[in-house]
């Protein structure tokens, strides 16, 4: 998170009201701009072994300039 709130500029918001204490709302802009919204949650489980791939989701963006 302090990584994608330097750089980017993102917000993020406990949720621990609504589901556990590791669930964070990501906030990415004003409302009614272009970007987008999510959420980040720390894995519950042990880390896969290096032969089993991702199971988890793998995002990608496009921005003008790194």
């Amino acid at each position: 998170m302090k990584f994608f709130s330097e750089v980017f500029g993102w917000m993020f918001e406990r949720y621990s009201q609504f589901i556990d204490n590791s669930y964070f709302r990501i906030i990415t802009g004003e409302v009614g701009t272009h970007g987008f919204n999510g959420g980040i949650q720390r894995r519950t489980t042990d880390r896969p072994g290096l032969e089993m791939g991702t199971n988890a989701a793998t995002l990608s963006m496009d921005v003008e300039e790194l």
